[in-house]
């Protein structure tokens, strides 16, 4: 947040999509503080082989790190494998959008049980 010179309410409300189109400097800034490509946080590229693997580890980092969400160390340990499976997201709101989508369907097959 410090690098960017952005709240960490601004930060979320972009993150969460509820600020829907943020001014172009604000998002040059957050690439800037998370070294990539405006591109590449739009979502525009992706990239494959050991650059593409790191991307999603890092991206899976700042994920973890900037999650609100109780995770158990099992649940982190399974991302981590899925992101050095080289096919992770990589972006952290793909991450998001990949948990999300986890975590409904463990719901539903929970429900589905009882």
């Amino acid at each position: 947040m410090r690098i960017t010179g952005l709240s960490e309410s601004e930060i979320s409300q972009i993150e969460g999509g509820l600020k829907r189109s943020p001014r172009v400097d604000t998002i040059q800034r957050i690439a800037l503080a998370l070294d990539v490509s405006i591109d590449f946080l739009l979502g525009r590229y992706d990239y494959e082989g050991p650059l593409g693997d790191a991307l999603a580890m890092e991206s899976l980092a700042l994920f973890l790190k900037s999650s609100k969400l109780q995770m158990t160390e099992a649940q982190s340990r399974a991302l981590r494998e899925i992101a050095e499976s080289g096919s992770g997201p990589q972006s952290i709101r793909g991450w998001k959008l990949l948990v999300e989508n986890i975590t409904t369907y463990e719901s539903s097959m929970k429900s589905h049980r009882e």
